[in-house]
């Protein structure tokens, strides 16, 4: 029997990855020219970061396969991105958490790991939706 693989289980994985880094994990505010740290809390939600580093890791599972693992978010207003997963597919943590972290190996500084380098991996994915800013329904990525 095939079980979908747990965001809040993903959630733990990543956060556990980036408190095991020696680089932080940062973002810019062109709006103030400021560079701020990312608290380690953020990272793993599923209503926090979660969905760019899930969409990143999907775009490049998508690379590798022609298809992606049927990663599911939906629009939430109240979330940090204005997206919460929802589900993942029936795929292993292991290939998940490999191909998350190719993706922040790509975008890896030498002093730092900056959020706004994956700004075209996570506007290609919302590409990839089809998103709509209006609506609440349940978006696919796959």
């Amino acid at each position: 029997m095939n079980e979908e693989l747990s965001p809040v289980l993903v959630g733990r994985g990543v956060t556990a990855l980036f408190k095991l880094t020696p680089r932080p994990l940062r973002l810019h505010d062109p709006v103030y020219g400021t560079v701020r740290d990312i608290p380690s809390e953020a990272i793993g939600e599923v209503d926090g970061l979660l969905p760019l580093f899930l969409a990143a890791a999907e775009a490049i599972w998508f690379e590798a396969f022609g298809h992606g693992f049927a990663l599911k978010l939906c629009i939430d207003h109240q979330s940090l991105l204005g997206y919460r997963v929802v589900s993942l597919g029936c795929v292993g943590f292991v290939g998940v958490m490999l191909h998350l972290m190719e993706a922040i190996f790509q975008i890896a500084r030498p002093d730092m790991i900056l959020l706004n380098d994956f700004s075209v991996v996570w506007q290609s994915a919302k590409i990839r939706l089809g998103v709509a800013s209006d609506t609440d329904a349940l978006l696919s990525i796959a």
